[in-house]
């Protein structure tokens, strides 16, 4: 590990000594956006730097903006841990060659990876694995350039009494923890697997700065088909509680005092609810393509990439479009009444889904605080005391309500949608990213033709207490390798931890459709188990 003074004098890669290693599994990818975003929306993770370019913020690239302890976050969340510096290194040289970089000796060049000269915008980081050709041996992508990378270990100024077991160098305690393998900011020396400097481990403005996690392995444990308890792109990031990907958060019924007097919020009337299940994000743009390719919904109106992530609001859609998901979800959308509850964390006399305190950008995506939606529980500060997301900022929502210029007259007291008299106008909730903070407070209503779709109207599913019987799981059977086996008959989805869901359950013709990996208590496939089709 390290270098030879006689080759090259770099004495924070010196004295070289020789590393034992054990089998350990890493990840193939350096931890994208999305990924990143999942876990903090499981609460796990806090978000990483915010107002970056929207260039830097794709689903693919890796993420950036998170300090050291936000990453070991992350991959504690994962089940796994940042790598060891000897492990890195020896992961980096392709299982521990004498090679100045991944792929080899040759000088590192923009086809092989991505340092200084080599992306637009005058240097950004690139979708991950974008450079195969400088992957090491066993198929590691940007173990060279695109981001630096955090490793567990303190930065010492040499190896001198470095461990020799490949563990981490955690004593005595530095000032800055190691990085390793160079970025697009590097030039081409700082890309080879040897070189390494160190960084303040509680600064998250490293805009070139990313990670990825490790495991142990045993030697005698099989690697399965992918070598990290990482979730593959493509992944849903949401935990299904039912089909669709939806996660259902329980609101409990009660009586409240819904509006705030003032205009079209007037006046103020008290308004009892039966206990129903709000949807806990938005609907996402991954999840209403699934509803397209179901050919039961159509395609929203088109706003640009920055506004396709598969983890942003769909956007561009009318009130009919938004229906049409609802109803294909086994739901509908909400009345105003239950929205405006569920929004005040269950009716509370609070302004903001949050409290009373004024919304900001930590809690909202409003005006100011974003060039466009932001993927969805971006702003756990920002979640009702339920933990549903989004209820004030990103987009606006739709609800199932005929708009109506005031409360006056008979609105419904029983939290059902005031459909009659008619009106030409439907209406939304919840503020956006193009608008104020006045517009994210929880009474504040808007309306627009049905018809119509912006880019910043969306949505979410409501469904009543007791349809979640219906959301059954056909266990059918299980695929590791070459080998295979039988689960149990039919299970409920929250305790299916060894055999792998075959498919949703349809009451209506009780057969099992679309299958899918089994999923843990994330919400990501088991390492390598893969359903068989076979209900």
């Amino acid at each position: 590990m390290g270098t030879a003074q006689t080759t090259e004098w770099l004495p924070y890669t010196q004295p070289q000594h020789q590393v034992t290693v054990n089998t350990f599994q890493m990840a193939k990818t350096l931890v994208t956006n999305k990924q990143y975003r999942a876990c903090v929306r499981a609460g796990a993770c806090t978000p990483s730097l915010s107002n970056l370019p929207p260039w830097y913020e794709r689903d693919t690239n890796p993420v950036v903006g998170v300090d050291w302890n936000q990453a070991k976050a992350f991959s504690e969340w994962v089940g796994g841990r940042l790598p060891s510096e000897a492990e890195w290194e020896y992961a980096a040289r392709s299982g521990g060659k004498d090679w100045t970089y991944p792929w080899g000796d040759d000088a590192a060049t923009c086809e092989m990876a991505v340092i200084k000269g080599c992306t637009p915008h005058g240097g950004t980081p690139v979708p991950v694995c974008s450079k195969p050709a400088g992957n090491t041996t066993q198929g590691l992508c940007d173990m060279a350039g695109n981001v630096w990378q955090w490793v567990q270990d303190w930065y010492h100024e040499s190896y001198l009494s470095a461990p020799t077991d490949g563990s981490a160098w955690e004593n005595p305690a530095g000032y800055d923890r190691a990085v390793r393998g160079g970025s697009y900011e590097s030039a081409t020396g700082d890309a080879r697997s040897a070189l390494r400097i160190g960084r303040a481990p509680n600064r998250p403005d490293y805009t070139d700065q990313g990670f990825r996690p490790v495991r142990a392995i045993s030697p005698q444990e099989s690697l399965p088909p992918e070598t990290a308890n990482v979730p593959p792109e493509g992944t849903p990031a949401v935990t299904r509680h039912s089909k669709h990907g939806i996660e259902w958060v329980a609101i409990p019924g009660g009586t409240f005092t819904m509006g705030s007097g003032n205009g079209n919020e007037g006046p103020a009337h008290s308004v009892t609810l039966k206990p129903f299940q709000l949807a806990k994000t938005l609907v996402t743009n991954e999840q209403y393509k699934a509803c397209m390719q179901a050919g039961a919904c159509t395609a929203p109106k088109e706003f640009g990439e920055r506004f396709k992530g598969d983890d942003q609001p769909v956007v561009g859609v009318d009130w009919h479009q938004s229906e049409a998901f609802a109803k294909w979800a086994g739901g509908r959308l909400p009345s105003e009444a239950q929205w405006e509850y569920a929004a005040r964390s269950g009716g509370t006399e609070q302004k903001y889904p949050w409290g009373n305190e004024d919304a900001t950008c930590d809690r909202a995506l409003i005006s100011g605080c974003g060039r466009a939606t932001a993927s969805v529980c971006s702003k756990p500060a920002g979640n009702t005391q339920q933990g549903l997301c989004d209820m004030a900022g990103n987009v606006w929502e739709w609800v199932q309500d005929r708009y109506h210029e005031s409360y006056s007259g008979t609105p419904p007291t029983d939290g059902s949608a005031w459909e009659k008299p008619s009106s030409p106008y439907r209406v939304f909730r919840g503020g956006s990213w193009e608008d104020g903070a006045d517009h994210a407070r929880s009474t504040c209503r808007g309306r627009l033709e049905p018809g119509s779709s912006l880019r910043n109207i969306g949505f979410r599913v409501v469904r009543p207490v007791g349809q979640e019987a219906s959301a059954k799981c056909c266990v059918t059977s299980w695929r590791w390798g070459s080998e295979s086996g039988t689960c149990s008959d039919q299970q409920t989805c929250q305790a299916i931890y060894g055999c792998c869901i075959g498919g949703d359950y349809d009451p209506s013709n009780a057969s099992c459709q679309a299958a899918k990996p089994y999923l843990d208590e994330h919400g990501y496939g088991n390492w390598g188990f893969r359903c068989a089709n076979n209900p």
